[in-house]
């Protein structure tokens, strides 16, 4: 359960956040772990997961169950990025929650270095798993950063319909247009809200009509996002945009048929 120095996660902003009145606060910063914490916490393998938490952890007796969705998530995350999926073993430390997390890692949410995923409540599973397979997949932060974080909170394993919302979005007049979402560089799969959930959306879109290739051409492009777009498809920002509408509507006429 060593732990590297490199994090896959790097900010310096103040960030607050309540969870059962605990406040983590302050810039993350990263400090060294050591491992001997580790040496009496309860240890569940499932596969090449290796999951382990504190025996008076809350969550104890379900752990197994964690480990064998933390295996999927990292399955599912592969296969979605057109990776192979992991091989070697993967260490989960499961900590209590973001008091714990924090005074152990110095870090205010769930992250990845190398082969261990520090996780935690409030964060759903998915995201240590897509900070652990990002980087993986593309070792270079990407000019458009709503991309990465789309990314991340489409497998962030919460259930939650980011298609629907979009849609809804978009009938009530509160869609944020593409165009602002690829100039929004404060994004942060940590902290939710709308451009999130639209990036989430749109990610999924791209993959789906033109492929992961077409998705690794817009995380890789160091140009303007207008004209990454014109050069990868041929068409305008808002042609695209537009593109995208069209297919929430025919995953919403599809969802309202498998409801009645």
């Amino acid at each position: 359960t060593a732990v590297s120095a490199k994090d896959s996660v790097k900010r310096t902003e103040t960030i607050k956040m309540v969870v059962g009145g605990i406040i983590p606060e302050g810039p993350e910063e990263m400090k060294p772990i050591d491992p001997g914490i580790f040496e009496d916490w309860k240890v569940v393998e499932f596969e090449n997961v290796k999951l382990v938490c504190p025996r008076d952890h809350a969550h104890v007796e379900t752990v197994d169950a964690l480990a064998r969705a933390m295996y999927r998530a990292l399955n599912n995350g592969s296969q979605f990025l057109g990776l192979e999926a992991p091989k070697n073993t993967v260490v989960v430390c499961y900590y209590t929650g973001p008091g714990q997390g924090k005074e152990t890692t110095g870090m205010n949410y769930s992250f990845a270095t190398n082969d261990t995923l520090h996780y935690w409540p409030p964060n759903h599973l998915g995201v240590p798993v897509m900070k652990y397979l990002i980087p993986k997949w593309q070792n270079i932060d990407p000019k458009h950063s709503f991309i990465r974080e789309g990314l991340i909170t489409l497998m962030d394993g919460s259930g939650k319909d980011y298609h629907k919302w979009a849609a809804t979005a978009w009938q009530e007049n509160r869609f944020t247009p593409l165009s602002e979402l690829a100039l929004d560089s404060t994004m942060d799969a940590d902290e939710g809200g709308q451009p999130l959930a639209l990036s989430a959306s749109f990610v999924d879109f791209v993959v789906y009509v033109y492929g992961i290739n077409g998705l690794t051409g817009l995380y890789r492009s160091a140009e303007d996002f207008d004209r990454t777009v014109e050069g990868l498809f041929g068409i305008t920002t808002d042609s695209l945009q537009s593109q995208w509408i069209t297919v929430l509507g025919q995953v919403e006429e599809i969802r309202k048929q498998s409801e009645q």
